[in-house]
């Protein structure tokens, strides 16, 4: 029985010393905006679990965006200029902050992906990666000069949208009136659309590298 307590105790301890000091939430974090904003950002809260002060170390070691755009991360304290690439903040004990990547699309429609680095300064084997995704669309897609040759149809549809003269490989993201992405698929040229609700949406179409081939609105309705 003593045996069998101290094992219990060694996996107790062992547990508490391999605890995170710090976590990061939401991870992944996405955003969508307008490619005409100025800049727009996706927003994530990095915690301090600890009774102690902590200094957290941040590295960019991702930065897949369309040729020019900018991105830069802020926290509660300082946003670090698009040209740098790493840097500290400190956060106090059990306390929290703002951890947001901005995008800055310059008018270019498009997709991107950041990643940063974070680890704390004190003990560098506790590492978070933290992933932020943003699109940029146009503000108003009439404007935008859609190939005649790709379709969308019917529309309005209740279960399906179907895209006409499309070669893979490609990327559709399905978004709201609002601007939020409710859907992505990769190679597809029949999109199921019967779990969104009601309502109208933009089906952008994107090539591998995310570049903006077409933006349609379609209508989403419920049969009788």
């Amino acid at each position: 029985m003593k045996i069998f307590y101290t094992f219990l105790f060694s996996i107790a301890l062992i547990s508490g010393f391999s605890q995170a000091d710090f976590d990061l939430s939401p991870n992944p974090s996405h955003a969508s905006g307008s490619a005409e904003e100025d800049d727009f950002s996706a927003n994530a809260t990095i915690k301090n679990l600890t009774e102690h002060t902590i200094v957290v170390a941040w590295q960019r070691i991702e930065n897949d965006i369309p040729e020019g755009w900018q991105s830069y991360l802020c926290s509660n304290i300082t946003c670090a200029p698009p040209d740098i690439s790493m840097g500290t903040f400190s956060i106090t004990a059990f306390d929290s902050t703002n951890l947001d990547c901005h995008f800055v699309p310059h008018n270019i429609p498009g997709s991107g992906t950041v990643e940063f680095r974070l680890f704390l300064t004190d003990d560098t084997t506790q590492v978070i990666y933290a992933t932020y995704t943003g699109d940029a669309l146009p503000v108003n897609t009439e404007t935008l000069q859609t190939p005649e040759e790709i379709r969308l149809y019917p529309n309005p549809a209740e279960e399906l949208i179907f895209i006409e003269n499309v070669e893979p490989p490609h990327i559709v993201k399905v978004y709201g009136y609002n601007g939020s992405m409710v859907a992505e698929y990769r190679n597809q040229t029949q999109i199921p659309i019967e779990g969104l609700p009601p309502g109208i949406y933009v089906l952008a179409l994107f090539t591998q590298d995310n570049k903006l081939l077409s933006t349609n609105s379609f209508q989403k309705v419920i049969g009788k």
